[in-house]
């Protein structure tokens, strides 16, 4: 629909993908999908998996609701809400119990008001619409200076189980050709740092060289927290 002030439109949507089960022998390592999110990203994906090592089997249908409204130009509010329903005992993790045929409920609702973009994505409980993901993002940025803090609150997630945290990162055009970059995470619910790092880019129509400076504070059985620094070297214009 069209308005003075710009157009709304509401996607009703349903993907329907019919498979055969058990497609995923126990003789086949799973190296690259020990982490499968459910979020609003693969929510209509045929293929949800990030990696190549475990199939995305069995028969589904998945139905929501797309909707956008554009105002002021290129400014709009984006909405995604939708849910899973599987016909088959799949290893995909649909919610908390994996033997149940309705997964969670999935949704973003965001924000693009230049130079601001705020975002806000969760998944409800099916049962008691609890929230079982909670997750804010926001980027500010006006030249010379680009800013992103992020949280994150997971509850009885079936992989990474319960976590809450905070992301920031930061960048800072020094000149036409140096930038400044700091990035950090930290678990707020152990009251620690994960990650911190430093560095400086430079740019030119030729060469981009990246140099960063990066504390990783995991420690995990015989993992100790561990300093790096490093170098990146793109070459550009090769043919």
């Amino acid at each position: 629909r069209q308005t003075e002030n710009g157009s709304l439109t509401l996607e009703p949507t349903v993907l329907a993908v019919a498979s055969t089960s058990g497609n995923n022998p126990p003789e086949i390592p799973n190296e690259d999908n020990l982490v499968a999110e459910f979020t609003d990203t693969n929510l209509f994906d045929v293929r949800r998996y990030p990696g190549y090592d475990t199939i995305d089997d069995g028969s589904r249908v998945t139905y929501g609701m797309r909707s956008q409204w554009m105002f002021d130009g290129s400014n709009n509010i984006d909405v995604l809400f939708g849910q899973n329903y599987s016909f088959d005992n799949t290893p995909f993790p649909y919610n908390d119990e994996l033997d149940e045929a309705f997964s969670d409920y999935i949704g973003r609702v965001s924000l693009d008001y230049q130079p601001v973009q705020l975002s806000y994505r969760f998944r409800l409980d099916q049962e008691d619409m609890g929230l079982n993901r909670n997750e804010i993002m926001s980027t500010f940025n006006i030249h010379p200076v680009a800013l992103s803090i992020n949280y994150l609150s997971l509850d009885e997630d079936p992989f990474l189980s319960n976590r809450e945290e905070v992301s920031a990162a930061t960048s800072y055009a020094i000149s036409e050709n140096w930038t400044f970059n700091a990035s950090g995470r930290r678990d707020l619910m152990n009251d620690r740092s994960i990650y911190a790092s430093t560095g400086l880019t430079y740019k030119n129509e030729c060469i981009t060289l990246i140099s960063n400076l990066s504390k990783d504070f995991t420690r995990d059985r015989d993992i100790e927290p561990d300093t790096s620094f490093t170098v990146r070297v793109l070459l550009r214009n090769i043919n």
